[in-house]
């Protein structure tokens, strides 16, 4: 795995959400910066702040890791 996937999958689903970096980072309890670093692959999300953003995203780490594939979700949001 490597970190530009996690970075372009995060980006990807806070976008899919029609979130904006403040409103993701306060959706899930994290600094704003530390979402920029994550989404521009200058670190990995650690274990809690990468279960945070997937709190604050609704999904689930099978559908976070399910790459290429819009969650359940999203899919709405994206067809209308």
């Amino acid at each position: 795995m490597t970190k530009l996937k996690v970075s372009n999958r995060l980006r990807e689903l806070r976008e899919l959400g029609d979130y904006s970096r403040p409103e993701l980072a306060k959706r899930a309890d994290v600094a704003i910066d530390t979402l920029r670093k994550n989404e521009e692959g200058l670190n990995y999300p650690t274990f809690i702040i990468f279960f945070r953003l997937l709190k604050g995203l609704e999904v689930t780490p099978s559908e976070f890791f399910d790459f290429g594939v819009v969650p359940q979700k999203y899919r709405n949001i994206k067809e209308g």
